[in-house]
């Protein structure tokens, strides 16, 4: 006899951009007391809810204004990191089908907590030996030696899962255990090679995330720059000894992040000599054309980065190079 597990009245054949953590918990239509039917029925179950799962137009908008908020503010740094492959997180909660992701309590998207985030890089900066004082200021202290306990200098917010970063949020997952009585016993049944493997359906989450962080502007790019060694060194949540919860930069997230005169400033720091003889050589016309009115503010960008290395094209006898001193000569009015 199965035990009913659905809400009366609901399909999950129906339930298209649903909430996951609802789904998880309410969405399954029954619980097979025989152990492989029921892995299988929760298998299909969970690949269904994956593709039925998809971004709400409310979640767009909901992560569109928390990334103008938090774009827009001088005291808080933000890093657009894509999963290298994909992220268990939350996995320990309780949950009926016992299967179960970190997900935004409104919206059902996946999210990873701030607390979560704060307590990667404290144990990160922990084995990396960052000074004490260090570790106070940002992430706080708590009552020692008779003093009082204080509250850290950085706010570290919840990652957002970012819209149509991949085609599906979620994705299932196969956790196979090997030696099921070895774990249950602790070790006092022996493992062999005749034990019966265990399939174990899953859900995971794929993609980029949106990470914040607040503060005071010097602990805040401090923070960040531990955030990105700690998220592309060692990954955050579960199983991250077998790769899971590793991070890569996402490069287009990031650069749409910046103002434009972000963007620009990130060009010029990217520009190789052969990219400016290239630019502003053969290709001036090109480029002023293309560029707009941001023309005249690259221009005095490049001139302050490069005008040491452009005046000694003055006796280049490559045409690039020396196309580019005329121009710049012309344009800045060099003696």
């Amino acid at each position: 006899m199965s035990i009913d597990l659905q809400r009366e009245n609901f399909s999950i054949d129906a339930a298209q951009g649903s909430h996951v953590g609802h789904l998880l918990s309410y969405g399954l239509p029954s619980w097979n007391p025989q152990a492989n039917q029921r892995g299988t029925e929760r298998a299909a179950f969970i690949r269904t809810l994956c593709n039925k799962t998809v971004t709400s137009e409310c979640y767009r908008l909901a992560y569109q204004r928390w990334s103008d908020l938090v774009n827009d503010s001088e005291n808080i740094a933000t890093w657009h990191g894509k999963l290298m492959g994909r992220l268990y997180i939350g996995t320990g909660n309780p949950n009926v089908v016992e299967a179960n992701l970190s997900v935004h309590q409104t919206y059902g998207m996946p999210l990873i907590a701030g607390s979560a985030i704060k307590g990667l890089l404290h144990a990160f900066a922990q084995r990396h030996d960052v000074d004490q004082n260090s570790l106070d200021l940002v992430f706080g202290k708590s009552t020692r030696n008779n003093q009082l306990s204080e509250a850290g200098y950085v706010i570290f917010h919840d990652a957002w899962w970012v819209p149509e970063s991949e085609k599906t949020a979620f994705t299932p997952e196969i956790i196979t255990v090997h030696h099921q009585e070895y774990y249950k016993t602790k070790g006092e049944t022996a493992a062999t090679d005749f034990d019966a493997p265990n399939p174990n359906a899953q859900i995971s989450a794929r993609g980029t995330f949106l990470f914040s962080i607040e503060g005071t502007p010097l602990w805040v790019n401090w923070a960040k720059t531990l955030l990105i060694h700690a998220l592309t060194l060692e990954g955050i949540g579960a199983k991250i000894s077998s790769g899971y919860g590793l991070f890569e930069e996402d490069i287009a997230h990031n650069r749409q992040a910046l103002s434009a005169e972000q963007r620009l400033d990130q060009e010029v720091a990217d520009m190789t000599l052969t990219g400016v003889a290239d630019l502003f050589g053969q290709g001036w016309n090109n480029t002023k054309k293309s560029r707009g009115n941001e023309w005249e503010i690259l221009l005095d960008k490049v001139h302050k980065k490069f005008q040491t290395e452009i005046k000694n094209w003055a006796i280049s006898n490559k045409k690039g190079e020396k196309k580019t001193y005329t121009k710049f000569k012309n344009h800045f009015n060099w003696e």
